[in-house]
């Protein structure tokens, strides 16, 4: 209740009676996480409207707070790396920004993430190109849009690929080979990916949850490719089918359907994605009944 009457007052242009409304409570409920974001988010847009940077450094406090307490909470995590990236602390931004893509992000987010990026690229590129720095270069052409420059960056430092970054190795390589295109190639790395990730499991993983979860990924890029190759060569989707691959998404146009391409199909279901006028032509449909 008293968090709306802040809102109430911010609202009604009493800044300061809000501010010290919110202080109160953050001094009463220290441990309370919706006080703290509440109070982060109510400083941060009130020292973006007003272009107060102390406002800002007030709720870049209470973030920190939040994600001391949970790593990966999304607003805090997205604030820190618009903050981080002001300050100019570009790497610290990214490992802020990794913890948002996890969960999805805006078009103005990937933006700011390639700004962070291009920034980074600069500092790496001035370094000697020893194998970490390479490496991270590459997961930041990925992230770019570059990925034949990743692809080639990467195979050049692949003769001095240290042991127990091999699996990483080859999970690059396959994120980038799919990005490029190159499905044929990604289909081929993702089984070198997955030999290499079931390894490590063997062997007891350090990082268990998250090697599991970049089996799944394993798979998912396994499908793409197989989808995509599917639409030149049919082959490839009974090449899934050998993979183990049980369910495939196809996108069917109604001229595919009209002239009978996806006949002998066993489709589970079905949903039109778009149905309209606008097809409408002499080459396309005579009319909506067709």
């Amino acid at each position: 209740m008293e968090v709306c009457r802040a809102c109430l007052e911010v609202e009604q242009g009493r800044w300061e009676e809000a501010a010290a409304m919110m202080e109160k409570l953050l001094r009463e409920h220290p441990d309370d996480g919706m006080v703290c974001y509440n109070a982060a988010e109510m400083f941060w847009a009130q020292g973006e409207e007003k272009k107060d940077d102390r406002l800002r450094e007030r709720a870049v406090e209470l973030y920190r707070k939040l994600k001391q307490e949970n790593d990966s909470h999304y607003m805090a995590n997205m604030r820190l790396t618009e903050w981080l990236y002001s300050q100019k602390e570009y790497k610290e931004a990214k490992k802020c920004a990794e913890k948002v893509l996890a969960n999805g992000c805006s078009d103005d987010f990937m933006e700011l993430l390639s700004k962070i990026n291009i920034n980074i690229e600069k500092e790496l590129e001035a370094k000697p190109p020893t194998f970490d720095v390479c490496l991270e270069l590459c997961w930041c052409y990925l992230q770019d849009g570059k990925f034949a420059r990743g692809i080639r960056l990467a195979q050049s430092i692949q003769e001095s690929l240290p042991q127990d970054r091999d699996a990483e190795f080859k999970g690059l390589m396959a994120k980038l080979y799919v990005e490029q295109g190159d499905y044929e190639d990604a289909v081929e790395m993702t089984r070198k990916w997955e030999a290499a990730l079931e390894e490590k499991l063997a062997e007891g993983s350090s990082d268990e949850e998250k090697d599991r979860d970049r089996l799944r990924q394993v798979h998912l890029i396994r499908m793409q490719c197989f989808h995509s190759l599917g639409y030149k060569e049919e082959k490839y989707f009974a090449r899934a089918v050998e993979a183990g691959l049980e369910y495939l998404t196809m996108e069917v146009s109604s001229q595919a359907l009209k002239y009978h391409r996806s006949l002998c199909t066993d489709f589970a279901a079905a949903a039109f994605l778009n149905i309209g006028y606008d097809h409408i032509s002499p080459i396309e449909h005579t009319d909506f009944e067709d």
